[in-house]
């Protein structure tokens, strides 16, 4: 990553660069390949985390789009503390477009709630 970019994971989906990833100040989390977005189109992004600040080789990382899960891994170990109140959404790197909603949870969804989210009428 970019050494001036802070620690941290971040989703990363760019229309000209491939493949998409999560990325941590480490690794490369998940790979979701091209997505083949175009301008103009509205996207469902859910990426979850679980024992993201374990320490230990249990962290479990998703990404759905559109909700349909193209990446994941299993078994990474994680040595990021997360400062919540440092959120930032787009952190300079050129991102032009808009965000509908933004949720932040405690919790890893599961596979039926993130559906429901993505179903949810608009």
């Amino acid at each position: 990553m970019n050494a001036t970019v802070p620690p941290g994971t971040y989703v990363s989906a760019s229309m000209t660069t491939a493949p998409r990833t999560i990325a941590s100040s480490a690794a490369v989390l998940c790979v979701v390949g091209d997505l083949g977005w175009r301008s103009q189109q509205w996207h469902h992004v859910v990426a979850t985390w679980r024992n993201a600040n374990s320490w230990r080789a249990d962290g479990a990382a998703e990404v759905w789009i559109d909700g349909v899960r193209p990446g994941w891994t299993e078994g990474y170990e994680h040595r990021v503390a997360w400062d919540v109140g440092a959120i930032t959404i787009g952190l300079g790197q050129r991102f032009q477009g808009r965000f509908d909603e933004v949720l932040i949870l405690d919790t890893m969804l599961g596979e039926d709630q993130i559906g429901a989210l993505y179903n949810r009428p608009i």
